[in-house]
Parts: structure tokens; C-alpha cells; sequence
């Protein structure tokens, strides 16, 4: 992968991901806490621990984010090629 291709595969395909798993994290763990504590607004401190909790998960998804990153770039950049490659193999 060269760097173009490194910075629109993480432009294009990981950062959105990681948005999306973000967001579904960060409401996961303010419902949580809402539930542990009844509706009352966290103040700064546990504000703060949530915000690590959200990097803990998000960290702990890590891996499976790149991954599927990786994969929908390689489905987008390279799923008309085996169709060439048969063409040339047949000498067409």
C-alpha cells in the first residue's frame, strides 16, 4: 500500500468506522451509567472515567475495525481484478 493509498484507506474506509463505532460506544456507556445511577448527570470525575471506558472498549475494537477497513478497501480496489486475470490466463 503506498502512502496515497494509506491516507485515503484511512480516510475513506477506517476513520468512518471508527466514528460510527465510537458513537455506538459512547451511548452504550452513558446508558450504562445512567442505569447505575438513575438519570442523575455525571459530574466531572466520573465524566472523565467514562471517557476512558470509551477508549478502553474502543481500543479492545480495535483490531476488528482495521480489519473490516482493510477488507471493504480490498473488495473496492480489487474485486474487477480476478476477472482480468482469468481473461489474460485464457489469452484474451
Amino acid at each position: 500500500m503506498q502512502n496515497s493509498d494509506n491516507i485515503s484507506f484511512m480516510a475513506d474506509y477506517y476513520k468512518p468506522l471508527e466514528n460510527f463505532a465510537r458513537a455506538s460506544i459512547e451511548c452504550a456507556v452513558i446508558c450504562e451509567w445512567m442505569q447505575e445511577h438513575e438519570n442523575v448527570v455525571p459530574d466531572e470525575q466520573e465524566a472523565r472515567k467514562m471517557a476512558l471506558e470509551v477508549e478502553r472498549r474502543l481500543l479492545h475494537e480495535h483490531g476488528e475495525l482495521y480489519a473490516l477497513a482493510l477488507y471493504q478497501w480490498a473488495d473496492d480496489h480489487y474485486s474487477g481484478r480476478s476477472a482480468d486475470c482469468e481473461d489474460m490466463a485464457d489469452g484474451e
